[in-house]
């Protein structure tokens, strides 16, 4: 309990530190283009921006300064006519007060128009400058509006010019700005690191898995077949060919033969699958036949690259068949210069295909002999009597082939755990009938694990749906 206890801290440190880690990247990674994207230009701009803001400084500093002597030259001219008009009514009134006491004393005309024409000078001269002092307070009025948008314009443009002056902004403020505007889907992206990976298994465990194992299996061929048998693997394998028999070996897997083989090259294993041949390594193969009599020579297969690979050979009498894919194949024996007769099966609307991703199976149809390569050895499983009703059930990365009779079908793996912490792959294989599958004794992933592991995977796709 205390080692699992361990193992869960660690397993929970390393997602909250890179977790952590994907964040900052995230962050840093946006604030980067925005700090990129706004400053490609920004310094030519920036100068250009300066200088226009500058100018436009100096022009309203003397737009401000003519403005103020202006308003100083009104103010002047302002307070001379209201003088001039105070003078003025002055005038009036004492002109009427006069008109008034000398029309009750001596009632004379002449003198009275005289004072009437002084009076309507004075009245003319007072209208006019009320008529000045009205149009100077409407000047005053304009002056100070124009100044106070100068002035406020002003303060923005030294606002603008200091913040130029300081420089961009910081990166800090890039930051800022960046966690505004991704947040949501940064959280959105945390949350799937965290948990997405097991919402996703536990959908796929117990929704469509659930689903899809309820679906028809796959038959190949109706009815029995003759039983093929399977030896023990081994490291090598010592094959004796009988008179006119033929064999075609990868070079990889031959280790020694005898000397009295007639050889040559077999280009393509069958031209009725180029492409097939190509992508399972079976081209280019040795072919030996032993021409003697009587005598039976020996080819040994073994293999120096791969040292968990063991060989079992598989023999195909005549009326059966075995489905395999021919990945796994390191050689075939055949009779009397014959050529094993390989059958292709399509399923392309078996939903049980698209569990697997394999549309495609091939048969290799006897008589002949088959050296079949697998982890840690290869081991043949016989169903029948009442474990073909039972049905076995093997990890679907250890099945190399099965006898056509058999039906087959994927199931869901046994605990969710097993499946959730890639200890069992999400299906497992079930025969069930009469008759043999083969499976390697480890599963193993292929090339999924090398380096290239997204690539290795998507060619293992590929071939996969083409049974290979």
């Amino acid at each position: 309990m205390t080692v699992f206890l361990l193992q869960l801290g660690t397993w929970l440190a390393k997602k909250l530190l890179l977790g952590l880690f994907i964040a900052l990247v995230g962050l840093g990674c946006y604030a980067l283009y925005l700090y990129v994207q706004e400053n490609f230009q920004i310094q030519i701009e920036r100068v250009e921006l300066l200088e226009t803001l500058k100018e436009e400084q100096v022009s309203l500093v003397e737009l401000a300064v003519t403005a103020e002597a202006e308003v100083r030259l009104i103010r002047e001219n302002l307070e001379a006519s209201q003088q001039k008009a105070e003078m003025a009514r002055r005038l009036i009134a004492s002109l009427e007060e006069v008109q008034s006491f000398w029309n009750w004393l001596f009632s004379d005309a002449e003198e009275e128009k005289k004072i009437e024409e002084r009076k309507v000078y004075a009245e003319g001269v007072r209208e006019e400058q009320l008529a000045t002092i009205e149009g100077f307070e409407l000047r005053l009025n304009e002056l100070g509006v124009s100044t106070e948008l100068n002035l406020a314009r002003l303060t923005e443009v030294e606002a603008d010019l200091a913040k130029l002056e300081e420089g961009p902004p910081s990166f800090i403020s890039y930051a800022d700005k960046a966690w505004e505007k991704i947040q949501i889907p940064l959280l959105a992206a945390l949350f799937l690191f965290f948990f997405g990976s097991g919402l996703w298994s536990l959908f796929c465990y117990y929704g469509l898995a659930s689903w899809l194992t309820h679906c028809r299996s796959i038959e190949l061929v109706a009815g029995k077949q003759s039983p093929i048998h399977v030896t023990e693997s081994r490291v090598s394998e010592d094959v004796l060919l009988a008179p006119g028999e033929t064999v075609w070996v990868k070079e990889k897997f031959l280790q020694a033969s005898d000397e009295d083989l007639k050889r040559t090259t077999r280009f393509v294993l069958d031209w009725k699958i180029p492409f097939t041949s190509v992508a399972c390594g079976l081209i280019e193969l040795i072919q030996m036949q032993n021409t003697q009599d009587k005598e039976a020579l020996s080819v040994t297969f073994s293999t120096q690259d791969e040292p968990t690979i063991e060989l079992a050979v598989v023999s195909i009498p005549k009326g059966g068949s075995l489905i395999l894919r021919p990945h796994f194949i390191a050689g075939i024996v055949v009779p009397d210069e014959g050529m094993i007769q390989i059958r292709r099966h399509w399923r392309l609307f078996s939903l049980q295909a698209w569990i697997t991703l394999q549309f495609r199976f091939f048969e290799f149809v006897g008589p002949g002999r088959l050296i079949v390569s697998g982890s840690r050895g290869v081991r043949g499983e016989s169903l029948s009597g009442g474990s073909a009703e039972r049905g076995r059930r093997t990890n679907q990365d250890s099945t190399i082939g099965f006898m056509p009779s058999l039906s087959y079908r994927s199931v869901r793996a046994e605990t969710f755990w097993a499946y959730f912490r890639g200890k069992n792959p999400l299906f497992d294989d079930l025969f069930k009938g009469e008759g043999t599958f083969l499976c390697q004794e480890i599963a193993v992933k292929g090339e999924a694990a090398s380096a290239r592991r997204f690539w290795s995977q998507l060619w293992q796709g590929f071939t996969k749906i083409f049974g290979l």
